[in-house]
């Protein structure tokens, strides 16, 4: 059992956005007994294996810091949902020490792209698919948004679409079709039911990610004349821009109107950022943004009761203060130095041969796009998280676990 730990890892991986839908409770709870239980068979696993494997790291120090802020801030200022919130930030230092020990080979993190592309891309085909599966929300305009039904209304839709795009760029960036053609074949096949999905929850912040995620991938991928990778992307994206459904189109021309005060971006982050200042140490508290919001807007503005902050820094400076949002700050910024550090030295070794200090099999040709696939793909969800507040979402974290254990198993200091 224990030589398999590394399929529990695969498993978890691939059923995180099925694991992210409530749709009973009876159902979460075989949800979360299933994760648990794998995270239990990996971390049991590489006891046996090697105690050397639960060694704690900066990284990961820094990450543990967060969670325990978080936890703090909810203990103080929202215990009454203690029990939720800390199972939550529980989870998810869990998962976060899953992900970033299941990537310690080349193979091992073309796995883990491989499980993450391909358990989006069954979700998004189920969407598109199965009669009664998907739900829908009417945007401002008319608009319909669809989404798997168990999300929560649009936020839940705009949650769905960060995976999404992710799931569209992934498997195309890290995986090699020479190396494993079938699973790379089925991988990128259902990264089209994903761009197809993430097009129909008429999502800005998802469609603005993946165009971003095309360009950081046109700018770093060390093959090809750059001249002509540019000339493919922006022909891509314009394509991609003139075939969008009219409804797509509405929804970005009308991003600076909003019929709704309360429901525009720009006013719920002014409400955000009033907030902080009304609480600037440590804000209001984790999971009391929806509470402290209608005293930030104007008099007799509408509002959702679950309102959310729409912005990952906003969120965490009005919930969680300064302390909260540097906590933040370290934690992302540690894996993103990491992420760049690593593409930087596979850039390097194409033309000087010098590693930079990483370890890199095979003139680092092993590493180059699995690294390259997965800081873009954690990219890319930051960039969706500047729109919708994902702080609490599984794959933010996972993400960064993939990432800081590609770059642990690169770099010879590391464990």
């Amino acid at each position: 059992m224990f030589a398999n730990r590394q399929v529990a890892a695969y498993v978890m991986l691939a059923s995180l956005p099925f694991a992210e839908i409530s749709v009973g409770h009876g159902i979460s709870l075989v949800r979360y007994i299933l994760i648990l239980a794998l995270i239990t068979w990996f971390i049991g696993a590489s006891v046996f294996e090697s105690f050397t494997r639960l060694r704690l790291d900066r990284t990961d120090t820094k990450v543990i810091m967060w969670v325990v802020g978080s936890i703090a801030s909810v203990a103080v200022f929202n215990f009454h949902n203690a029990p939720v919130l800390t199972q939550t930030y529980l989870n998810l230092v869990l998962v976060y020490y899953m992900a970033s020990r299941v990537v310690a080979s080349p193979r091992q993190a073309r796995g883990a792209a491989l499980a993450i592309s391909v358990g989006v891309g069954v979700l998004a085909l189920m969407t598109l698919t199965i009669p009664g599966l998907a739900g829908s929300v009417t945007a401002s305009g008319g608009v319909l948004r669809q989404g798997p039904l168990g999300v929560s209304g649009a936020a839940g839709i705009n949650r769905f679409a960060g995976w999404l795009a992710v799931g569209t760029l992934l498997p195309w960036i890290a995986l090699d079709g020479r190396e494993s053609r079938a699973s790379t074949l089925v991988a990128r096949g259902l990264s089209i039911a994903s761009l197809v999905a993430l097009v129909a929850t008429a999502s800005k912040a998802g469609l603005i990610a993946v165009g971003v995620g095309v360009l950081c991938w046109t700018a770093l991928s060390p093959r090809g004349a750059r001249i002509v990778r540019a000339v493919g992307a922006s022909a891509t994206l314009m394509a991609g821009w003139l075939l969008l459904p009219t409804g797509v189109h509405q929804r970005f021309s009308a991003f600076l109107q909003s019929n709704s005060l309360a429901y525009s971006r720009f006013a719920i982050w002014d409400a955000g950022l009033k907030m902080f200042l009304s609480h600037p140490f440590f804000g209001v508290g984790v999971g009391n943004f929806a509470r402290f919001a209608p005293t930030y807007f104007p008099q007799g503005t509408p509002y959702e009761e679950s309102q959310a902050a729409h912005n990952i820094v906003i969120g965490a400076l009005a919930e969680t203060g300064m302390v909260g949002i540097l906590l933040l700050i370290v934690m992302v910024g540690s894996v993103l130095m990491e992420g760049i550090r690593m593409v930087r030295a596979d850039r390097r070794v194409g033309s000087t041969g010098d590693a930079g200090g990483l370890h890199l099999l095979e003139r680092g040709t092993a590493y180059a796009r699995p690294t390259l696939g997965l800081v873009i793909s954690y990219f890319v969800f930051l960039t969706v998280a500047l729109s919708v507040d994902l702080e609490r979402d599984r794959f933010f974290v996972v993400l960064a676990g993939l990432v800081h254990g590609l770059y642990r198993s690169r770099f010879r200091a590391a464990a």
